[in-house]
């Protein structure tokens, strides 16, 4: 994890050098609770750069704390609603697996307030968050929230749940992907290994290829 620097360094370092680093750490996390962390750290930061006086610093700051909210809203997004079934294995900090939104939030230390407020940054469409985020004035979170609450208000799609956690895993294996050459990963299977990997290798390939599909017919309409 790419921590975030003490208020002191960054005062001191190119703001966007440690925005574009705070912007790709947190794409890159795949734990609530470290994101949660981000956002501490951020809301830690925005209020020492009020007391400087700092408004470049104080405007990066309130940047990173809305797009860490949103990140934790999109981790609990890959994981069930309500449980008992459901949900990836617990990756916040060796706790037993949660089985729902509220409880992989709880295990991260996010209140349900803080939970309804991440869930809600995360149905903002991306573009629009950008817009909202990324202009001289940063909206407030109270501001994201509401448009994220008008966003969940819309009727979801079926096959909504499964899509969101499929988009996950598909983020995080293509960062693996990006990290691990295909010669590496073949390299440290054992020999009893080999056929039943390459049957799960062909099964995706096949998904996926199906999937390409009727994504590109959907972008072609």
């Amino acid at each position: 994890m790419i921590k975030l620097p003490s208020a002191a360094v960054v005062s001191r370092a190119p703001l966007p050098a440690s925005y574009e680093a705070a912007k790709h750490a947190m794409t890159q996390a795949v734990r609530i609770d470290e994101v949660k962390d981000w956002k501490d750290r951020a809301t830690a930061l925005a209020s020492y750069a009020r007391q400087q006086e700092d408004r470049s610093l104080e405007t990066m700051a309130l940047k990173i704390r809305a797009r860490a909210t949103r990140r934790c809203g999109e981790l609990m997004g890959e994981f069930q609603p309500h449980g008992p079934k459901g949900g990836r294995p617990s990756t916040n900090g060796g706790r037993e697996a949660p089985v729902s939104q509220r409880g992989a939030a709880r295990a991260a230390g996010l209140s349900k307030d803080q939970e309804r407020q991440a869930r809600r940054l995360a149905a903002i469409p991306e573009q629009e968050f950008e817009e909202m985020v990324e202009r001289d004035e940063p909206a407030t979170l109270t501001e994201l929230e509401q448009r994220g609450k008008r966003a969940l208000e819309r009727p979801k799609p079926e096959g909504f749940q499964e899509a969101t956690y499929a988009m996950g895993a598909m983020r995080r294996f293509s960062d693996h992907c990006k990290a691990n050459p295909p010669s590496r990963i073949a390299s440290g299977l054992e020999d009893d290994e080999l056929k039943e990997v390459l049957r799960t290798a062909r099964a995706v390939q096949e998904w996926l290829g199906r999937f390409e599909q009727i994504i590109q017919r959907r972008l072609e309409k």
